[in-house]
């Protein structure tokens, strides 16, 4: 448990005993495909979700940005011009 408090913070451990879960997704987007597959499945937890949902976000949604990347995108067209 202590070390999940240095990677995750107080405040996670909080929420999660006061909601009783913590969802671990990479973004936002996730937590929207997520709810999307409920509806869709008609999955009990729609009810249960609400805008206080206790997520986390492990990573963000934009990739790194590097030299190397800045290259690739740029090399590679991806609708800019060089």
């Amino acid at each position: 448990m202590e070390n999940s408090l240095k990677v995750f913070g107080t405040e996670n451990y909080v929420k999660a005993r006061d909601r009783g879960y913590v969802l671990y997704v990479e973004g936002s987007t996730d937590v929207d495909m997520l709810l999307a597959f409920a509806e869709l499945l008609g999955h009990p937890v729609v009810d249960v979700w609400d805008n206080r949902l206790n997520s986390y976000y492990v990573q963000n949604n934009y990739p790194e940005v590097s030299l190397e990347s800045e290259l690739e995108r740029v090399g590679m067209g991806y609708g800019c011009d060089a």
